[in-house]
């Protein structure tokens, strides 16, 4: 090959070069513009179950809410007729042994507590692997403790989260 032939021969790499890594730059944007619709797509659908759970919850409440990793939502809050407080004492009393198996480090949950807005929040070791199953036997669970108190639809929120680290060796005793 002459020399204007090696020339042209570079000019054809260089050129199959930067056609590539223009695609590659076209499939990584592309990418990223489709990651961030369907973050937003889930986000949307989170929030749409915050509020069909909390129907007067404040945008601030909603926006912080939304933050958390939620993983899903039951239930919905009453104005009255609902004893959250009672639903979780009967959870660590007489629901215990139906409770238990989920418990943290057998089971995916370390923690629950009431929050602010009349929701149960169930925190899930956010390692260890949940399905929509594994919640909805644990909402049954919860609920069924409510009803006994008579209270139905317990307004419960699961979200997944990292176990506290300062104090990772102490989980809810039942």
């Amino acid at each position: 090959m002459d020399a204007s032939g090696k020339k042209n021969a570079r000019r054809i790499i260089l050129l199959v070069v930067f056609c590539l890594g223009l695609l590659m730059v076209v499939f990584t944007v592309y990418s990223l513009q489709e990651k961030n619709r369907i973050e937003k797509v889930v986000a949307s659908e989170k929030k749409n179950e915050i509020l069909a759970c909390i129907p007067n919850i404040s945008q601030a409440d909603l926006d912080a809410l939304s933050a958390k990793n939620i993983y899903a939502v039951y239930g919905r809050v009453k104005i009255t007729g609902q004893n959250l407080s009672g639903a979780l004492s009967s959870l660590k009393a007489d629901r215990a042994p139906y409770i238990a198996p989920y418990m943290y480090p057998a089971g995916p949950v370390f923690g629950f507590s009431r929050n602010t807005l009349g929701c149960i929040e169930i925190y899930l070791h956010e390692d260890m692997s949940v399905n929509k199953t594994t919640t909805d036997k644990i909402y049954r669970i919860i609920n069924s403790s409510g009803r006994d108190r008579e209270s139905e639809d317990i307004p419960v929120i699961f979200i997944k989260a990292r176990l506290p680290e300062s104090d990772a060796t102490h989980y809810p005793r039942l």
